[in-house]
């Protein structure tokens, strides 16, 4: 009998985007937050160390002889609710009541090593996903996207940076129906506006932070999003193509243009993360 998929599958982590702070004379800096409950973190972790080892560590880190930090059983024992996360402990992790958070801070002396931390994480995600579309639903809380990006200084034609994905059908519905809030052709999504803007503006070279202005955010009257941020014609979105809303039990594809380098798919990816956040108060 062939493999049924469900594409509506139940959710294996969320993804959000945490705005910068000040704390007295401290700044904190944005974040990235992923959110894996019960044991999906142990087992993401586990996975990282069996298999997803990224070959050209140093190549990417330019000969910095980073080290990656994180939990595995007998190895590194877990002996606190805090502790480093990714490659030169450039994250951290806080557990609390069977919630996982996987915290990346995003700043200027740390792209590189959040961007390749993310890599990794993100295909151990969608590995596990792969579970996901082969299981029945069991709750009303459902997956809204899954992604992957690519590491690569020495990419031929651009694109070292890329990011794609799934725009699953809870979300996409959601997309179409903040669209026509919006009128006939659709609306800026303030926040993931607002959010690659102090992105850009924290983790950019410091020549480069006054461009910040021009990221943007749309959805379109059919509930495309695109974001854009500094770059030539570089931008994030569902394409006409990749757009499967007709069909209510598929995933719509998004992907990117020339998406070249790490600041620039940091920056998308705290816009993906509001965007992702501004569903989330409404579904859930």
């Amino acid at each position: 009998m062939d493999q049924k998929w469900n594409w509506k599958p139940d959710r294996l982590f969320g993804l959000s985007y945490v705005p910068p702070a000040k704390h007295g004379r401290t700044r904190v800096a944005p974040e990235l937050l992923f959110t894996l409950e019960g044991d999906t973190g142990q087992r993401a972790e586990d996975f990282i160390f069996k298999h997803g080892f990224y070959e050209n560590i140093g190549d990417y880190l330019e000969g910095q002889d980073e080290s990656w930090s994180g939990h595995q059983a007998n190895l590194f024992p877990r002996t606190t609710n805090d502790r480093e996360f990714g490659f030169d402990g450039c994250g951290y992790v806080i557990q609390n009541d069977g919630v996982t958070e996987y915290h990346l801070p995003l700043t200027f002396e740390t792209v590189s090593q959040v961007a390749l931390t993310l890599h990794l994480f993100s295909h151990t995600l969608r590995y596990m996903m792969s579970d996901a579309f082969k299981t029945e639903s069991k709750s009303n809380r459902a997956q809204l996207l899954d992604f992957t990006t690519r590491c690569d200084n020495h990419a031929n034609g651009g694109y070292g940076h890329a990011v794609s994905g799934h725009i699953y059908p809870a979300l996409r519905n959601w997309l179409t129906r903040y669209s026509q809030k919006h009128g006939k052709s659709g609306g800026t999504i303030a926040a993931s506006e607002r959010a690659m803007r102090q992105v850009y503006a924290t983790i950019s070279h410091p020549l480069a932070r006054r461009f910040a202005k021009d990221c943007s955010a749309h959805v379109n009257a059919e509930g495309r999003f695109i974001l854009v941020c500094p770059g030539n014609a570089c931008d994030l979105a569902i394409y006409p193509e990749g757009d499967n809303s007709r069909y209510d039990d598929m995933p719509s594809d998004f992907s990117c243009h020339n998406l070249d380098g790490a600041c620039q798919q940091l920056t998308l990816m705290a816009g993906l993360a509001a965007l992702h956040d501004l569903a989330l108060q409404e579904l859930g």
